[in-house]
């Protein structure tokens, strides 16, 4: 008998544990609680700044109306970069983590007013993957809470937006490289030459001016896939090579 009150008791706990009082949704309507999502930009943008958006949708799974509150957490960032919240019809500066205002939310009603914003200036920003947090929160019992986990990913694309002649005539080599590798090219290259690991962890980073050849040891770097990215002013250069 006191088996069977206990498994009971258990599942109880569990089921309480389950049960999501807010449940939050990303912009396809998935249901993203204690989820990790990746989000990059979507389309090129004029430089000098990039901008990437997160829209979180917070429904009340109630039956009674609560005040939606909402913050952030920043758990790796570019602090060169701009990062903040909106909330109701608010955006708020990247110092604010928690939004001083609420948002009144019925029994199964839906707030689409939150939204995470990351901007950067692509000549000076280290590309990476940059993790940030959302707890949208009962206002009147904030430990009654839903958090999702947002990668802003701004490593360029292979695909890049640089020119079809420049991008067509860099030579990577050796490749797979052991001790170090060489980035060609018979035409000058400049900008901020930013190399990642495979989960976008910054590697190496260094500023080229008018150079046809840049030589980066990697004796020390761990085996595995590489993505490198020449951002200047007016393009930017991006491909992958190996480390043995």
């Amino acid at each position: 008998m006191k088996y069977i009150f206990a498994t009971l008791l258990a599942l109880t706990i569990a089921h309480t544990a389950d049960a999501q009082n807010i449940i939050l949704r990303d912009g396809s309507g998935n249901i993203v609680n204690g989820d990790t999502i990746e989000v990059s930009p979507h389309f090129v943008q004029k430089p000098p700044y990039t901008n990437i958006d997160c829209k979180i949708y917070a429904q009340n799974n109630t039956g009674f109306n609560i005040n939606l509150g909402a913050k952030k957490a920043e758990h790796s960032i570019d602090p060169d970069a701009y990062h903040s919240i909106c909330f109701e019809t608010q955006c708020f500066t990247p110092s604010v983590y928690t939004a001083p205002i609420t948002v009144p939310l019925s029994s199964m009603g839906i707030d689409s007013s939150f939204k995470g914003g990351y901007r950067y200036q692509i000549d000076n920003h280290i590309a990476g993957k940059y993790l940030v947090s959302y707890t949208l929160f009962n206002n009147n019992n904030p430990a009654d809470s839903a958090i999702v986990y947002v990668l802003y990913n701004t490593i360029p694309s292979t695909t890049g937006i640089a020119s079809a002649t420049l991008q067509n005539n860099i030579s990577i080599y050796p490749n797979p490289a052991k001790d170090m590798i060489n980035i060609t090219s018979p035409y000058k290259m400049s900008g901020m030459l930013t190399i990642t690991n495979g989960i976008g962890a910054v590697v190496y980073r260094q500023t080229i001016n008018d150079a046809q050849t840049t030589t980066i040891a990697t004796n020390n770097w761990a085996a595995g896939v590489y993505h490198y990215s020449l951002q200047s002013k007016e393009e930017r250069i991006a491909g992958s090579f190996t480390k043995q």
